[in-house]
């Protein structure tokens, strides 16, 4: 399990990372996306790419 880091007086780097998922189901994709919302580690952008 990922979970941010307690606060403390050192400076930490984080690299970003993308991760693309391809989900077929709707109802398990909007459980994913309320997951990741409610993940204080993760910044998310609502950005959909057309095909």
């Amino acid at each position: 399990m990922i979970h941010a880091p307690e606060n403390t007086n050192k400076k930490e780097v984080y690299a970003m990372k993308t991760v693309v998922l391809a989900v077929n189901d709707n109802s398990k994709f909007h459980l994913l996306v309320n997951f990741l919302r409610d993940a204080r580690f993760i910044e998310m952008k609502d950005n959909i790419a057309s095909v």
